[in-house]
């Protein structure tokens, strides 16, 4: 015997559907799948809504939430929770998410009577950090995709056949019910009748005759009877496709529809080894091309919206430390829940994105109210530097830093070296040919910049430069500073070496004229290959939780600045929803930190293991590019990133 189960998605929120359109979306898409549930006495459905979703239904439709209630009543369907509106857990702040949760519980409770006791990972995006966080908000059982899990976790076949408990890198455990990708998409695939049955039996035979569970669906809902991103096709008979489909399943006696809660009713194996791991850090549903950059880093307004979100919350974490009253606290909390909802940054409406702007308007004005009585900060005074040319060989020595810089490649890091930490360079320039293979074989710089616009041409900041030095004795570091000029901005590049301390802080002030970014990567750090023990190469960072997801490489690898196509620039991103990366070995390592309420750049990591050593480089980008759009700069753009040496005890 085989049980089915499945959990349809519903999102009103899906940034392609516009705000006059959720009764058509609610009459179309969702009465006639609960009317096919209603009148089949075999089957059983999970659904699942945020509680923002459930509001906009229960104002326009409130029959549709007791037909819920009725059909959970009846032992009929099963609700999945999720959170108050779906957002990607890796890319925000962890107090955000938890809030997300929290306020998510409330809703459920008032509108349906009950908090469900399973939820949906919003846009099935999943980072170890969340065990922590989805326990601490008191849920124990999440819905997860399986077929874009860790390789070591995808080579035992069996494990998606039944629930699983898991364990972050904390050591708290969750219960797993597992989600497939390809499930159902070859279920939509069969609706939109691009497929034959035939097609679809043939996928479906080597799930349906083995003992325990498997997931038939657990996609997006509004796909079947409507067309969110208006794509010509018929679709009046999906459900009549879907009830005939299900009816034959009904009909086999080795099948047995299920509710996803039955699945906790027996005995759970746990996984000793994570879901995640140093290839694949954050999951993500589907193919490759919806990796996290797409809510991070790509579409027309991601970036823009993340560094709106984050000034926010900077903003609000500072009230909080004043003293401002909670319930004040909790509606700018709410407001910036809402606002960091990831369908404001894919396909967005038009209605949509008026009601980003007026909601974020609204809340930065309140906000505006408690600091400083609504007036500007004073500027800071900046003292008067005195800047002499640097000698050619680019040299700067401090007790804690040896700087090399290179004029001939725009004031990029020939040599970094932090002699309190190690003798040996720990980044800067690798050398044309020092890796044997011919992708890895160009030049590797460091603190170097490549800007592609939508067109595809590329533009550097790799030119001649005159670099500029200002050390003034009673200064705790010495001040550098070069520009670059390009056909789409200048780039001021500015250093700050530390006399005292392993660090030095890379300023970046960009002055764009009006361009269509594909990618833009910044300040990207190349790792020496021969200082690094690999066998404890890790990387370290915090994606939406409470604690530090830390990575061994062992075998692995990973390359997140790979091209997928000529629309996606990226095959990923790291969350740093902290604001900071580490990496490094058993001895020594390198901490990355920036302020995402400058700009919400986020970190793209490529490291590699090869006969010549380690092929490591850290990127910052501001920009990608995917299906939903490429970003736009025009105007002046600060970034500072500091990089500091680490000692392992």
């Amino acid at each position: 015997m085989t049980f089915l189960y499945a959990i349809f998605h519903g999102n009103l929120q899906f940034s392609s559907i516009p705000k006059n359109q959720y009764k058509t979306v609610i009459n179309n898409c969702y009465w006639p799948l609960l009317r096919i549930l209603d009148e089949d006495p075999k089957l059983r459905l999970g659904i699942e809504f945020s509680t923002l979703t459930l509001l906009e239904i229960k104002k326009i439709d409130p029959e549709f939430i007791e037909k819920i209630k009725n059909l959970i009543e009846k032992g009929k369907l099963e609700f999945i929770g999720s959170a108050y509106t779906q957002s990607i857990f890796p890319l925000i702040p962890y107090e955000i998410n938890l809030k997300n949760l929290e306020l998510g519980k409330k809703y459920y409770k008032e509108i349906l009577g009950f908090i469900p006791k399973i939820f949906y990972v919003n846009e099935q995006t999943f980072s170890d950090g969340l065990v922590d966080l989805y326990k601490k908000a008191g849920i124990g059982n999440i819905v997860i995709d399986y077929d874009t899990t860790a390789d070591n976790v995808r080579s035992d076949k069996k494990l998606i056949y039944s629930p699983i408990k898991i364990k972050s890198q904390s050591g708290r455990a969750i219960n797993v019910i597992w989600n497939s990708s390809i499930a159902f998409q070859k279920l939509q695939r069969y609706i939109f009748d691009e497929i034959s049955i035939d097609d679809y039996k043939s996928y479906l035979s080597s799930h349906l005759h083995n003992k325990g569970s498997f997931c038939l669906y657990g996609g997006d809902w509004e796909v079947f009877g409507f067309s969110p991103k208006g794509i010509k096709r018929n679709y009046k008979d999906d459900f009549k496709r879907m009830e005939m489909l299900f009816d034959k399943f009904a009909k086999d006696k080795s099948l047995e529809f299920i509710l996803p809660g039955r699945l906790l009713g027996g005995k759970i194996a746990k996984l000793e080894t994570s879901i995640t791991d140093f290839a694949d850090p954050i999951l993500c549903k589907k193919q490759e091309k919806y990796n996290v950059s797409r809510w991070a880093l790509a579409g027309k307004n991601s970036v823009l919206r993340n560094t709106q979100c984050f000034k926010l919350f900077k903003v609000i974490d500072h009230l909080k430390n004043e003293g401002v009253d909670k319930k004040i606290i909790d509606k700018l909390e709410k407001n910036l829940v809402i606002l960091w909802g990831s369908d404001y940054r894919t396909n967005t409406t038009s209605d949509k994105n008026e009601e980003y702007e007026s909601l974020y308007t609204k809340t930065k004005n309140s906000i505006a109210r408690f600091l400083n009585g609504g007036k500007s900060t004073p500027l800071e005074i900046n003292k008067k530097v005195h800047y002499k040319q640097l000698a050619e060989d680019g040299k700067i020595e401090t007790d804690s830093v040896h700087l090399t810089l290179d004029w001939r490649k725009g004031a990029t890091i020939k040599e970094l070296v932090f002699p309190k930490i190690s003798s040996k360079k720990i980044a800067g320039l690798v050398p044309h040919g020092h890796f044997q293979n011919t992708k890895l074989s160009p030049d590797w710089f460091s603190a170097y910049c490549v800007i592609e616009a939508e067109n595809g041409k590329k533009y550097t900041d790799l030119t001649p430069t005159k670099i500029f030095v200002d050390d003034e004795p009673s200064s705790n570091k010495i001040k550098l500073k070069s520009k670059i000029v390009t056909e789409i901005c200048s780039i001021e590049k500015k250093y700050f070496v530390y006399k005292k301390e392993p660090r030095v802080d890379l300023k970046y002030i960009f002055d764009f004229k009006k361009t269509v970014l594909k990618s833009a990567r910044i300040g990207s750090i190349t790792f020496d290959p021969l200082n690094f023990d690999l066998k404890n190469f890790w990387y370290e960072t915090v994606n939406g939780g409470n604690f530090k997801e830390k990575y061994y490489m062992g075998r692995k690898s990973i390359s997140q600045d790979g091209l997928i196509s000529f629309r996606i620039s990226s095959r990923g991103c790291l969350g740093a929803a902290e604001g900071w990366l580490a990496t490094g070995d058993k001895d020594k390592g390198l901490l990355v930190s920036w302020d995402s309420s400058e700009i919400a750049s986020c970190p793209i990591i490529h490291f590699e293991n090869t006969p010549q050593g380690l092929y490591g480089q850290i990127h910052h980008s501001f920009a990608e590019s995917d299906e939903t759009g490429f970003p736009i700069y025009e105007g002046k753009y600060t970034i500072i990133l500091s990089i500091k040496g680490l000692k392992i005890p």
